[in-house]
């Protein structure tokens, strides 16, 4: 049974020491459970999950460890990734499937705040697999890289696709092994995952169709129950060793890659000031539609990147802040309206110093973001870092919520490297932690959660008596929800926001009626309009013109644009 340590602390912005803590549940309610200052939770027997809280304005957080020993060089910690109550930690080093075959271990916080883990998923097993050098999950879809499997050629790679309640209430079971179809030797396919509900992006930084190890990301899509590659995202004008693929993020039809050693901004060589990519979908369509950079020498732009909604962040740990070098800032860009990425704010934490490398790790989760600063000096320790947490309202300024590390920590420990952010929720990895009394081996690694109140996002307005009379139609699927064929899922309590499964959140205007629904599209900007027939007529964003669409069609669907007369198709 692994011992119960004091190990971590934060200090959250305007939080009280009134010995109670708060958090948000799945449903987004607040409550607060009274606790001393300090009180040891003892998860049961054999658990694995141990937890000192002292709850006051500095508060301790939870060691994680998986129930299997750890032995050395497992690596657990590798790789990180939280979605609400749910966090996923990678063991790359796990040896149950053949030498480094690697593991990966999903951990939920039960009703009672204690963290527990449910359930290890394996891939197909293999010597130097690495299954878990990168994780991902949204919802019920969990993404999971091994650089090292050699189903494609030697060291190819693959992404293990695994899903909640595949083959069983509450089971994690695997639906899809991803390869690339152009996949060779070497290429390390699933270096970097991201997911976006029914989308998977995925980097790999020694492809070489267009540049030597200039490097790719692919995206799949689930289509009929299958998750099919989608499309291959590279950019305009590539250059060899670009390190493209070092870091992905996707949101709905918007997927970011980072390239932290493109060596050329503006026509003008400098030393890796670095950049991102913009990939949005359109039309069926995969195209780049920005390149971003902050054009400093040594920036290391790219080198982490996040984005939801319309907030995209950029990691660049090697910027110079004024006379300071590497202390590292996070860029945050948005739509300008006119279709264009315009950075609107450039965030350092409170008492940066130099060699901080702020920007190393990063996930943006609604209106706030976690960034790691892996050099930041704690108790003398050098390079023993920390991670932040950045929230704003509205379009106000960014705000540091909290500053995340450990009590006791060893040097070179690069806290906040491997982050993970959602729902609240912080978790970060450390992949060498033997001074930690429950580790004791090298190499044997250890993640810390934490749990950071975030503002959370406004309740939707009451609905007008009316609303029910419009979307009552639907399938009842129980609780106020209801389910028809375009509109995906929505709930009558909510209106009117009801939430489309292609174009996500959607907001319906006042004046619509039963015949004649008009929708505003938060992902494109768009007023759409559809009336009892399946949306005969909408407005294009892409082509700013009415359209017509031709029911029963489908993949591709097909419309005539009332302006031009022009027939096209669009999946």
């Amino acid at each position: 049974m692994h011992a119960i340590v004091s190990d971590l602390s934060f200090s959250i912005r305007g939080l009280p020491s009134t010995g109670f803590s708060d958090r948000w549940d799945r449903c987004g309610r607040w409550w607060f459970a009274g606790q001393p200052l300090t009180r040891l939770l003892f998860l049961s027997l054999f658990g694995a999950v141990m937890v000192l809280w002292s709850l006051s304005a500095s508060a301790a957080a939870i060691l994680v460890l998986p129930n299997d020993p750890l032995e050395d060089l497992d690596n657990f910690g590798q790789s990180v990734a939280a979605d609400g109550n749910t966090l996923v930690i990678s063991k790359n080093g796990d040896n149950t499937q053949g030498l480094s075959s690697g593991a990966v271990y999903i951990f939920e916080f039960d009703g009672s705040n204690q963290l527990v883990q449910v359930a290890k998923v394996l891939g197909d097993g293999g010597n130097f697999d690495r299954l878990g050098d990168s994780v991902a999950i949204e919802g019920d879809v969990m993404a999971v890289g091994a650089t090292g499997d050699d189903d494609v050629a030697n060291s190819a790679g693959a992404v293990y696709v695994f899903e909640r309640d595949a083959g069983g209430a509450g089971n994690w079971g695997r639906t899809a092994k991803l390869t690339a179809s152009d996949g060779g030797a070497d290429q390390s396919f699933g270096f970097t995952v991201d997911v976006s509900g029914d989308r998977i992006v995925v980097g790999t930084l020694f492809e070489t169709d267009v540049a030597e190890n200039f490097g790719a990301a692919y995206v799949f899509e689930k289509e009929g129950g299958q998750w099919v590659e989608n499309a291959k995202l590279e950019p305009v004008n590539p250059d060899p060793q670009d390190n493209f693929g070092i870091a992905v993020a996707i949101s709905g039809d918007t997927a970011v890659v980072g390239a932290d050693a493109r060596d050329e901004v503006g026509g003008f060589a400098t030393s890796a000031p670095g950049t991102a990519y913009v990939f949005e979908r359109g039309g069926g369509q995969w195209g780049q539609t920005a390149r971003l950079s902050a054009g400093e020498q040594s920036d290391l732009f790219g080198g982490a990147v996040g984005i939801s909604g319309e907030i995209l962040a950029v990691g660049a740990p090697g910027h110079n802040e004024g006379a300071a070098s590497s202390t590292g800032a996070v860029y945050i860009f948005e739509p300008d309206g006119g279709g264009q990425w315009s950075q609107t704010a450039k965030v350092l934490p409170s008492g940066i110093q130099e060699q901080d490398r702020f920007g190393k790790g990063l996930e943006v989760s609604g209106n706030a973001f976690a960034a790691g600063a892996i050099g930041t000096e704690v108790n003398n320790r050098q390079a023993a870092g920390a991670a932040y947490v950045f929230e704003r309202s509205d379009s106000g300024p960014w705000t540091q919520v909290a500053k995340l590390n450990r009590d006791n920590p060893a040097r070179n420990d690069a806290f906040g490297g491997r982050i993970a952010f959602g729902g609240g929720n912080v978790v970060v990895g450390i992949i060498d932690a033997p001074d930690i009394p429950v580790v004791q081996v090298a190499g044997g690694g250890a993640a810390f959660a934490f749990t950071v109140p975030v503002t959370p996002p406004p309740p939707p307005p009451p609905p007008p008596p009316e609303y029910e009379d419009i979307f009552s139609g639907g399938a009842d699927a129980g609780g106020g929800w209801h389910e028809s064929s375009w509109f995906g899922f929505y709930n009558v309590n909510f209106d009117p926001w009801i939430f489309h499964l292609e174009h996500g959140w959607t907001f319906v205007e006042a004046s619509s009626t039963p015949d004649s629904m008009f929708l505003f599209d938060l992902s494109s900007g768009a007023w759409y309009f559809t009336g009892q027939a399946l949306y005969p007529n909408l407005f294009s964003f892409g082509r700013n013109a009415w359209v017509f669409y031709f029911a029963g069609t489908s993949n591709p669907r097909n419309y005539v644009d009332l302006a031009s007369g022009e027939f096209f198709d669009l999946e």
